[in-house]
């Protein structure tokens, strides 16, 4: 074991939680101190059912993890000779946590000091440093609810998960209402019906060229995507300009000019953005930079060691004013005296749940244009964060929008037609000078009532709407934080916890698409634990720990409410459990119906499948449509609006006979159907059918690779679906991984 040398005498042990500020803190104080970091957590209930005693008081206590074990002798060996203890943890609720409990494992005998760091520089260090205060109780309290609460969501509704779809799954206070989220708006694509239209457009002659599209027929408005709703049905008073109609009025219009009828002037503003806050920065990230969340929070907290940034894990979009100040002299620096308001501007939450224990992402020096030591998304997402912090404080961008109405009329039938266009004048660009997100504006050549436009064509363009977007880790990010659902820390885990259970993207894309377990777990959590998963319980739970910071309630009050006895808002989890049992059978209710099969008479429906598991111990499920004693099974990374009703029908009757495909090796190659799907057999050797081939349509030289790597022993008996035994055995219930 590394030996570990004790402070000098007369020094002060400053504990911090992430061992990367170790040395900018350490160099900041300098001699008679010593910088030490937690690595992070070191200390949790334990991973168990019983860990927490529902009947004393919900009673519990912290233990030390294996790496905790190790950190906790480190320090004790460094707070030895030590003068006194200086707990520098994160300035919030789990910042104020892991100081208690290091008060609870190091058991000092010199005297306790808290402060907190809002920024790793000089001054904000010096300065807390010099203002120190006690470790926070209430804090400690709602932390530590928060903890036990959503522990016995995860350990005590997971194993529901267990019986009712199938091993390794689990459930949580935040992901679970975000998988609904992402499963509803599945659900709306599915039962969207298209609807088919056209628009009718001009390309104008004149310099610049601009294009109009018609907007009233015979005083009639032309039916957009917008007047369709999800049934395909057009708002009253519409028309629907078919493929047919659109032909013959092209034709019929020709080349006729269009004359001016109106022109309407509005003024345009674009209001300065606020600074960013974590959720609005993660949502940039996946939009702006194609930086995924949690690689996005990570090169976060590299800035925020390195002490260029604020602390990255806020609700808060207030700035400090010195940093106000700063980013107003940026600005002027760059745009000159004229770009900013006579006065500065100040920013509040507008989330009636935020904390705003901390300022808003910023960088902690203005005058540090770039970083680039941190690492290529570090230096992107600090040059986004430096952006929007001077765009912060800059004049909102103005102008004027113009829409110029112009009329003609079609040969024959006569009819009026008006196309319309608009365009904007930016006379003051503000903030858009700053943040490079001006997209272009069309420009118009002037034009006033009673011109005559000349028309260089006409033409119409087919569309088909579409059903409401997937969510994307951005935009479910911004709509769990609207509805108040999860904090700054957990969006990124969140992200990456529904990625490696519940969603999938396509290669290239960025939608989340839930996968057919997550279509079943949801369906579970609907039916026996649906007010778990509404937006409203997260949103009030964050009310209840505020109460608990304000001293209006107490640990047991809340645990007692959510566990034990409700309270007409919460349900009491204990006794959703006990009827969740008798609510849902999987064997009675399928993940989906698609009604009786035409050919075979019974009613086809689709299931979640047991799992097995990988070579390398992940569980992997295996759903599968079922009609009578027929089986096929399907990818769990499907996307569930392609499985039609038709679809379904024709999978079932198609035929799976086992086929010869070549020969390897002087061995038959046959593809051949087991319980767990599709498989290649070749003399003694059998691999699983990759999930991206047609395996009805499969060639030789499309699994060659599968020949020349066959699998490990454990992985070709699964393949052929004889390991069921053992499938059993280990689906006996086992512990959840913590989900927050």
């Amino acid at each position: 074991m590394k030996t570990r040398t004790a402070p000098a005498a007369s020094a002060s042990l400053v504990i911090v939680e992430s061992p990367t500020k170790v040395a900018t803190i350490q160099k900041i104080l300098g001699a008679g101190h010593t910088v030490a970091s937690t690595k992070g957590h070191f200390a949790d209930i334990p991973e168990r059912g019983d860990a927490v005693d529902t009947e004393n008081g919900f009673a519990v206590r912290y233990r030390l993890t294996e790496k905790g074990a190790a950190v906790i002798a480190e320090l004790r060996d460094l707070l030895d000779g030590a003068t006194e203890l200086v707990l520098a943890t994160d300035a919030d609720r789990e910042g104020e946590m892991i100081a208690h409990l290091l008060v609870e494992f190091l058991e000092p005998t010199v005297p306790v000091k808290r402060v907190r760091f809002g920024a790793i520089t000089p001054d904000a260090v010096r300065e807390a440093m010099a203002n120190p205060t006690a470790i926070d109780a209430s804090l400690v309290e709602a932390a530590r609810t928060r903890r036990v609460l959503d522990h016995l969501f995860g350990f005590r509704v997971s194993p529901e998960l267990w019986s009712k779809v199938r091993t390794g799954l689990s459930a949580g206070r935040v992901q679970s209402p975000a998988l609904r989220m992402v499963v509803e708006r599945e659900r709306e694509r599915m039962d969207f019906i298209k609807a088919s239209y056209c628009s009718i457009e001009m390309t104008s002659g004149t310099d610049p060229v601009f294009e109009a599209v018609l907007r009233t027929l015979d005083g009639t408005q032309v039916a957009g995507s917008g007047d369709f709703d999800e049934h395909g049905e057009i708002s009253r008073g519409m028309r629907v300009v078919d493929e047919v109609l659109a032909g013959d009025l092209v034709a019929r219009l020709g080349a006729s000019p269009l004359t001016v009828t109106g022109i309407e002037n509005r003024d345009y503003r674009r209001r300065a953005p606020l600074p960013y806050i974590t959720s609005s920065l993660l949502q940039d990230a996946v939009n702006r930079l194609g930086i995924g969340s949690k690689a996005a929070q990570a090169a976060l907290n590299t800035l925020f060691a390195a002490g260029h940034i604020t602390y990255p894990r806020t609700d808060s979009p207030h700035i400090a004013p010195q940093a106000v100040a700063a980013a107003r002299a940026a600005a002027i620096q760059l745009f000159g005296d004229g770009c900013v308001p006579e006065k500065a501007r100040h920013h509040r939450a507008k989330n009636r749940n935020a904390q705003e224990a901390h300022e808003a992402l910023r960088p902690t020096v203005m005058s540090r244009r770039e970083v680039k030591s941190a690492g290529t998304n570090a230096a992107r997402i600090y040059d986004l964060i430096w952006r929007r912090t001077v765009a912060s404080q800059m004049l909102d961008a103005t102008g004027t929008t113009t829409t110029v109405s112009m009329t003609t009329v079609a040969a024959g039938k006569r009819e009026t037609c008006v196309f319309t266009v608009s365009g904007t004048v930016i006379e003051v660009p503000g903030f858009r000078a700053v943040t490079g997100d001006d997209r272009g504006e069309p420009a118009l050549p002037p034009l006033a009532v009673g011109d005559v436009v000349p028309v260089g064509a006409f033409g119409f363009t087919p569309h088909t709407t579409k059903p409401p977007a997937r969510y994307t880790e951005a935009s479910l990010i911004k709509a769990l934080e609207e509805k108040g659902i999860g904090r700054p820390s957990t969006y990124a885990p969140i992200m990456a916890s529904l990625k490696e259970r519940y969603v999938w993207s396509r290669r290239g894309e960025r939608a989340l698409i839930p996968t057919v377990t997550a279509f079943a777990v949801d369906q579970v959590m609907q039916k026996c634990f649906a007010a778990l998963t509404h937006e409203k319980f997260t949103s009030t739970m964050e009310d209840r720990l505020t109460e608990i910071v304000e001293g209006k309630a107490g640990y047991v009050d809340v645990l007692s409410a959510f566990y034990l006895e409700g309270d007409g808002t919460w349900p009491a989890l204990s006794r959703l459990i006990e009827d969740g049992r008798n609510l849902f059978d999987p064997r009675v209710t399928p993940v989906m119906s698609f009604g009786v099969h035409p050919e075979l008479s019974e009613e086809a429906v689709l299931r979640a499948g047991k799992a097995f598991k990988s070579r390398n111990g992940a569980w992997m499920p295996r759903p599968y449509l079922a009609c009578g004693d027929r089986t096929v099974p399907v990818p769990d990374a499907t996307e569930m609006d392609t499985l039609t009703r038709a679809h379904v029908f024709e999978l079932l009757v198609q035929d799976r006979s086992p086929r010869t495909i070549g020969e390897h090796g002087g061995r038959e190659v046959r593809i051949e159907f087991g319980v767990y799907g599709a498989y290649v057999r070749w003399g003694g050797e059998i691999a699983r059918m990759p999930r991206d081939l047609d395996v009805l349509a499969a060639s030789f030289e499309e699994i060659r690779g599968l020949l020349d790597n066959p699998p490990e022993p454990k992985a070709r008996k699964a393949a052929a679906g004889t390991g069921r035994t053992r499938a059993r055995k280990s689906s006996v219930a086992r512990k959840p991984r913590k989900k927050r």
